[in-house]
């Protein structure tokens, strides 16, 4: 399993992946707790902001 924070690089990671002969790969939007709690909890905001604020997405990828 792998998070990948960087969007611009799952490109490279799943090539890698490939040219391991890793097959059934599946990779799945995520997003990180912290903007969930900010958006749709938004009584969490602050707490959000004074943690560093959100990071926003991410992909999952399972294989």
């Amino acid at each position: 399993m792998v998070f990948l924070k960087k969007e611009e690089y799952l490109d490279e990671v799943v090539e890698a992946l490939v040219e391991a002969e890793i097959k059934g790969l599946s990779i799945v939007d995520g997003v990180e707790m912290e903007k969930v709690l900010a958006v749709d909890i938004p009584i969490f905001a602050g707490l959000v902001r004074s943690m560093g604020g959100m990071r926003g997405a991410n992909k999952v990828l399972f294989g």
